[in-house]
């Protein structure tokens, strides 16, 4: 992991979640009656993370924050692009504001789904999906931030703390 830039190996991955995450992951959700099938969303879940499970074979489980921050950003591609791409791959029109103003938490209590991982089912409500989507952006980005491959990416090889020193002690060098 000496590259820096977009050719590093961790922005690959980065790209790979979301073309993953927009594709193949929207494509199975929406061929499948997902609230209908038992367990569908605990299976939904895995699939988010399972194509990232080789970095911890590769990389070792140090690396579990970086597969941690791929598998969401693969969710938050199926759950911010979900009726996007439903236009995109099978012409569905849906009224794009209103799904998105759901999504988005701004319409409190209206239910529009039912979360069925097999053990449990409980209705999703605007205001859930909306927190479960802020919340995931949050995780991403203080994984990203702590993740020593991703950090190594930022700063070119070195870490993010090493580099910050560096930094600090060239602004304190006087001319």
């Amino acid at each position: 992991m000496k590259r820096a830039g977009l050719a590093s190996p961790v922005s690959k991955l980065f790209i790979f979640s979301v073309i993953y995450g927009l594709f193949y992951i929207n494509y199975i959700d929406l061929v499948v009656p997902g609230s209908a099938v038992p367990g569908y969303h605990a299976w939904l879940g895995v699939t988010y993370f399972i194509s990232f499970i080789p970095v911890i074979l590769i990389w070792g489980v140090r690396e579990w924050k970086l597969v941690l921050c791929l598998g969401l950003t693969a969710s938050l591609m199926n759950d911010l692009f979900y009726y996007p791409v439903s236009l995109l791959l099978f012409g569905r029109a849906p009224c794009l504001y209103d799904w998105y103003m759901f999504q988005l938490g701004l319409k409190g209590f209206t239910r529009a789904w039912t979360f069925n991982a097999g053990f449990i089912t409980f209705p999703i409500t605007s205001l859930l999906m909306g927190a479960s989507i802020y919340l995931r952006i949050a995780l991403i980005t203080a994984l990203a931030l702590k993740s020593r491959a991703s950090s190594q990416w930022i700063s070119g090889g070195k870490t993010l703390e090493k580099a910050w020193n560096g930094f600090i002690r060239a602004g304190e060098e006087k001319p």
